[in-house]
């Protein structure tokens, strides 16, 4: 009997019919590991300083000399993937956020005359960092 190609490459017996049912193994398993996430940084966002030099200083004005406020900071977030079959999940890290300091006022002179409420420094801003979540490790 002359094996058939279909035959030869599957490796069955010498037959031109092959076997009516097949088993197969479930034995491979697919593994990954997650990737990794990262958010960048963030830079400063202080509020402008009011700088007074001279001889004769006169504030003599509710806040004549108002300073800047600080701005908003804020760096993303970061989420990492998980890992598939035995795989690690992957590593997170936010960036980190710059700073918000308001302004200051400075006066220096050699007479210097402030009236009530003439010097208003800044506020602070708000600076806040990202979460960071990292992956699960796979379940296989």
């Amino acid at each position: 009997m002359k094996r058939s190609p279909f035959n030869t490459f599957y490796g069955f017996p010498d037959s031109d019919n092959p076997p009516s049912s097949f088993t197969t193994s479930t034995n491979a398993q697919v593994s990954s590991d997650g990737g990794n996430a990262s958010s960048g940084s963030v830079g400063n966002v202080n509020g402008g300083d009011v700088v007074n030099e001279g001889g004769v200083i006169n504030n003599t004005g509710a806040a004549a000399n108002t300073a800047g406020d600080g701005g908003t900071a804020e760096s993303g977030s970061a989420i990492a993937a998980d890992g598939v079959g035995t795989g690690s999940g992957g590593n997170a890290s936010s960036g980190s956020a710059g700073s918000a300091i308001g302004g200051s006022v400075f006066n220096s002179g050699t007479t210097i005359t402030n009236a009530a409420g003439a010097n208003v420094a800044g506020n602070g801003g708000t600076s806040t960092s990202g979460n960071a979540r990292g992956g699960n490790a796979g379940s296989g």
